[in-house]
């Protein structure tokens, strides 16, 4: 009877150390695989975010030449946003956006003390920034003599639709699109901007 106790404990034993061993095998290569897959997919993001950018700058220093501006400005992340919202709108919109980006953050940091009412509110800022992005896309899209269809290209697919802007001779500067907006609407030089538009 002694010697069947002993057997069982050391049989229970060495089942303990086989499930030890075997769990943290599989937990490691479960591991590896996981950061295997992660990381490697975040220096795949990362490289094809950095080619979009450079993509990018590249249409954005065009664009900024055919508006008369400086084509460095579009190498400055921030600023190159406020040249576009200086050559399509007004950049005091540019500002407001700014400052509701940062109201923002300052309201995440209250976010635990009235959360639904701060919830509401954040819903409202991020609607007026969403606004403020779409009807700036529209007023380029207008800069340049395109229309709402090409406004919808300039959202959803910009980073192609500036390399059409920018390297398309169809693409002419007509100036501020919200100026060329107005003008429209007052029946000045009308028939020159409307057969330009597409």
């Amino acid at each position: 009877m002694e010697s069947i106790n002993y057997n069982m404990t050391t049989s229970s034993q060495d089942n303990d150390d086989l499930f030890h061993h075997t769990s943290s095998y599989h937990s490691g290569s479960t591991n590896d695989a996981f950061n295997k897959y992660y990381y490697g997919n975040a220096r795949v993001n990362v490289s094809v975010s950095l080619v979009a950018y450079i993509i990018t700058a590249i249409a954005l220093w065009k664009i900024f030449k055919k508006a008369g501006e400086k084509g460095w400005k579009s190498i400055i992340p921030i600023y190159n946003s406020y040249i576009l919202y200086k050559i399509s709108w007004d950049v005091k919109y540019f500002w407001i956006q700014i400052g509701l980006v940062i109201l923002i953050y300052a309201l995440s940091i209250f976010s635990y003390v009235v959360p639904i009412l701060v919830f509401a509110v954040l819903l409202l800022i991020f609607a007026y920034i969403t606004y403020l992005s779409i009807r700036q896309e529209y007023l380029l899209a207008r800069s340049f003599g395109k229309g709402i269809g090409f406004t919808f290209g300039l959202i959803f697919l910009s980073t192609i639709f500036y390399l059409i802007l920018a390297f398309s001779s169809s693409a002419k500067y007509l100036g501020n699109g919200h100026e060329v907006n107005e003008n429209r609407k007052k029946g000045i030089n009308t028939k020159n901007i409307d057969s330009q538009i597409v």
